[in-house]
């Protein structure tokens, strides 16, 4: 069968304006191959924005400075859900590591030649995972009795110590989950703890920078990521935070976020190791362990940190109450 040549009268023909609109979608490249002049961006504003000039003017601003990423590892310490009168752990608490995403690499670079030294040291393998349990009980790479306890809380101080030479910012959020049980609330154990944990990592997306906007990437050890993403998108939508001057609560901002939280294997990553390395520090500076766990990382453990301790997590607190330790927030029911 022979083809009839199509000609331009065959062609189905589209509406006059719609050339400006593919033009105005796909730029200027298109409109040279259509033949026409691509629309003044400026005549855009009639279009329908779908909301987002009423959601920048809530968030103060559709296009603030941006000085960065704030790149946030997290982990826990202890159960969220297990009674403490019936085995469970007494405290639960997320250690979180924040650094830059200008420092990062430099943060990367440092942690792996800090690592190579510590297998220069002692012999701790390159690429083993070191965690708080693993210290205390002499398990994982420790596992032998090869290393004594001063040795182990050596390897986890310098942990902690390294952190503010890398430019590393870490703090934790911290319950006590037998006053949680005593006041009915024990099954919120984990929402209390991560929604302490959004409203900082908000306020630092507001106030890290004077002037300027850090939008946070939050990486955190993989277990219960499905509940964790429901948390955070919960967390971008609607998320409060109550005055420090007791004048009720404050909405925060609905951009601080960077897509849903990621799930990395601690084994895969240093910093996620350092967030567990924090959580537990925190948890034995509220509540010291016993003998075998003070051995390794005792209440002064946290002091370690240093100036890599991020004080504003819960500066007016510790105003109210000297007492308290700095860069740990405390969550109540």
């Amino acid at each position: 069968m022979v083809r009839r040549r199509r000609t331009p009268r065959d062609q189905v023909r589209r509406p006059a304006g719609t050339h400006h609109v593919l033009a105005d979608v796909h730029g200027p490249v298109v409109a040279g191959w259509l033949g026409v002049s691509p629309p003044c961006r400026s005549t855009r504003a009639s279009q329908p924005d779908f909301g987002l000039s009423a959601s920048r003017e809530v968030n103060g601003g559709g296009d603030p400075s941006v000085f960065g990423v704030l790149i946030a590892y997290v982990d826990e310490s202890g159960d969220p859900s297990g009674s403490p009168q019936r085995g469970g752990s007494d405290s639960y608490a997320l250690g979180v590591v924040v650094v830059r995403s200008e420092h990062w690499a430099d943060a990367f670079d440092g942690l792996i030649n800090f690592r190579r030294d510590m297998r220069q040291t002692f012999g701790i393998p390159f690429r083993s995972e070191i965690k708080a349990s693993s210290l205390v009980r002499n398990e994982g790479p420790f596992k032998g009795g090869r290393m004594s306890a001063s040795q182990r809380r050596y390897v986890y101080k310098r942990h902690l110590d390294v952190m503010a030479r890398l430019n590393m910012r870490a703090f934790s959020v911290y319950t006590d989950k037998r006053q949680l049980e005593q006041r009915g609330a024990l099954s919120q154990t984990r929402w209390l703890v991560w929604e302490t944990l959004f409203q900082r990592l908000s306020l630092m997306h507001d106030r890290d920078e004077p002037g300027s906007k850090s939008p946070v990437l939050l990486m955190h050890d993989e277990g219960e990521e499905l509940t964790i993403r429901g948390y955070s998108r919960k967390a971008r939508r609607f998320l409060t935070s109550g005055s420090a001057y007791g004048t009720g609560s404050l909405r925060l901002s609905q951009r601080w976020l960077i897509d849903d939280p990621v799930s990395r294997q601690s084994n895969h990553s240093y910093f996620i190791q350092c967030a567990d390395l924090t959580a537990y520090a925190s948890t034995k500076r509220m509540i010291p362990g016993g003998a075998r766990a003070a051995r390794v990382c005792p209440p002064s453990m946290w002091d370690a940190l240093g100036e890599a301790c991020h004080r504003p997590a819960n500066e007016f607190a510790v105003r109210r109450d000297p007492t308290l330790a700095p860069g740990i927030v405390v969550r109540r029911a």
